[in-house]
């Protein structure tokens, strides 16, 4: 598994998932945001109690037929291959689940245009990945925005998925990635959703809490700063997610910017607190810096997977 795994971030990183993939065959999310779609308009109705027994139910089916059909799909693999077919296999079922070359794709693309002044196309970008309005952001709210997009999304797209592939092998990963699609689409805490996806933003509280923590000790590492971990603890808790402070905090240490803090949502102004408050704002070259970090992350994780297979090969 360590060598497939080491394959699998080699493949993602050099070419993501093209747009010719897309264009013919979809991709593995995609059908597994239509099943969470198909759901929630079919039972997202009723009491509250209903609302959240519904959309808890709901969640907890789909992960439990993805985990089962994957489970056989790895049997079959391990039954039928072995060696460097099998490493090769496994990889490629890997793949799709990963997010480095995609995010790697979308912060630079919100970069380019940000250092070229562009702040309307660096807005547009931006939109592409958050879920706040982006129409009256500045050159810092737009760093500050991808800096933290980056960092979270380290630990949901890479870290998490490998994390739980490692631990529970291809089931693993693809029941994480569907409840990690369930809360991106259905854990708003809006009207519509606030009851049919409390279930999912519970459940992937839990399963991202030693995800982000361990994102957070391997983004000090490439840092080379290790010791900047001490007291993290305590601002991450003043994060409004109860995982995401971690990886943010961390690179807002490192870059030495600030992230998180108020924002606008719903023309109404939040009341978030600021990570690293006493540092400066975030800039295009601090989005630079942290795509950087975000780099020597996946060589590490190359290296370490190597090395893991090598010795318990």
């Amino acid at each position: 598994m360590f060598y497939a795994l080491c394959l699998a971030i080699c493949i993602d990183s050099a070419v993501g998932w093209p747009k010719r993939f897309i264009n013919y065959i979809g991709h593995p999310v995609i059908f597994i945001g239509k099943a969470i779609s198909w759901f929630e308009k079919n039972f997202n109705y009723g009491s509250k109690k209903q609302k959240v027994l519904f959309g808890g139910c709901s969640t907890i089916f789909l992960i439990a037929i993805f985990f089962t059909l994957m489970f056989f799909i790895e049997k079959y693999i391990s039954a039928h291959s072995d060696g460097w077919i099998r490493v090769v296999i496994l990889a490629i079922m890997i793949w799709p689940w990963l997010a480095i070359k995609s995010m790697h794709i979308h912060i630079s693309n919100i970069l380019i245009p940000l250092s070229n002044r562009n702040i309307e196309q660096a807005r547009y970008e931006l939109s592409m990945i958050v879920g706040r309005n982006t129409a009256n952001l500045d050159e810092n709210d737009i760093s500050r925005s991808a800096i933290e997009s980056l960092a979270e999304n380290t630990s949901d797209g890479v870290i998490a998925p490998l994390f739980w592939c490692f631990v529970l092998g291809l089931p693993g990963l693809v029941a994480y990635k569907v409840i990690n699609t369930a809360d991106s689409m259905i854990a708003y805490k809006t009207e519509r959703f606030k009851d049919y996806g409390l279930i999912a933003a519970k459940i992937d509280d839990v399963v991202n809490y030693i995800p982000a923590r361990l994102t957070a000790v391997i983004y000090s590492i490439v840092g080379l700063a290790p010791t900047k971990i001490r007291g993290l603890r305590h601002e991450a808790n003043l994060h409004r997610s109860p995982n995401a402070g971690w990886p943010e905090g961390m690179v807002a240490r490192l870059l030495n910017v600030k992230l998180s803090g108020p924002r606008a949502y719903n023309n109404s102004l939040s009341n978030d607190a600021w990570l690293n408050e006493s540092a400066p704002d975030a800039t295009p070259v601090s989005i630079r810096k942290a795509l950087s970090l975000f780099h020597r992350t996946i060589i590490l994780l190359i290296f370490l997977f190597f090395i893991l297979g090598t010795v318990f090969i």
